[in-house]
């Protein structure tokens, strides 16, 4: 994952049960700092995901040779080239997501399920269809909501307010500090990119995990018995209830240890004990 790195990760590290479920581990691309495009870029993925589960994904759009398309693509950035198709027809980047956007878009619409609530998949899909257009007709809401067009107008100013050269290389130090986490340093701050959730969610996020997923109960484990851990994973706790023998708890099903599963045996601040008591009981 950091040296050769493929669209997907294959190897064997599912974090879960095996036998039920396998992570798909998409490691291609720069990190979004857009909200909208971190949306999107997740919903529209389960959404197509739910369309191949379904049989439903339009075969003939499948990718001659999907690698050296995308370093194709993320070159392109005035949309002339045409992706090589399986069956040698060629189409634009923006022709196939138009198509799967419908493609899902009509899913959806027949009732296709795939595990989040309407709200979410309608969330996705506004939102999906307003990159679209925007990209299409590169309008003042493609700055708002895709990453490499508020990064190239920032690259853009610069080098034409100091009349530098391409490969002048505090471009490339815009490049970098675009993505640059710190909020007083990161330049994506100041690109006007429009906003998913406030910044009062992100704070609470920060500190507290999701509730409907195993993360509840490692994180209320790490909030009660931080000295009683010796080790947290994705899919196990290890914990020392004194003596020689360390106890490890797995959680090999990413959707218990929910709050509503769990949150009953972290009541009146047990002892991790107690804790290990009430959860050997349930």
């Amino acid at each position: 994952t950091t040296i050769k790195r493929p669209i997907v990760n294959t190897r064997d590290e599912p974090h879960c049960d095996p036998t039920n479920l396998r992570r798909f581990h998409v490691i291609v691309g720069d990190a979004n700092m857009s909200q909208a495009a971190t949306l999107v870029r997740v919903g529209s993925t389960q959404l197509v995901l739910a369309l191949i589960e379904e049989g439903l994904y339009p075969n003939h759009l499948l990718v001659d040779d999907p690698v050296n398309e995308i370093r194709s693509v993320s070159r392109d950035l005035d949309f002339v080239h045409k992706i090589t198709l399986q069956d040698g027809r060629l189409m634009s980047a923006l022709e196939i997501q138009q198509e799967l956007f419908e493609r899902c878009t009509d899913a959806v619409g027949s009732g296709l399920d795939i595990g989040s609530s309407q709200a979410s998949v309608e969330k996705v899909l506004t939102m999906w269809g307003r990159m679209l257009a925007a990209v299409t007709e590169m309008n003042e809401d493609a700055h708002r909501l895709i990453d490499w067009v508020a990064k190239k107008r920032l690259v853009d100013g610069f080098r034409s307010r100091h009349q530098l050269s391409e490969a002048d290389p505090r471009l490339k130090a815009i490049d970098l500090q675009y993505h640059d986490l710190r909020v007083e340093k990161c330049l994506a701050e100041k690109c006007g990119l429009e906003s998913v959730v406030s910044a009062d969610e992100i704070s609470h996020a920060i500190t507290n995990p999701p509730s409907d997923t195993r993360a509840y109960m490692r994180g209320r484990m790490m909030e009660h018995f931080a000295n009683d851990i010796v080790s947290a994973n994705w899919d196990s706790v290890v914990v020392d209830r004194g003596g020689d023998v360390l106890k490890r708890i797995d959680m090999p099903d990413p959707l218990k240890g929910t709050k509503f599963l769990t949150e009953s045996l972290f009541a009146d601040d047990p002892t991790i004990s107690e804790f290990l008591r009430r959860l050997e009981a349930e």
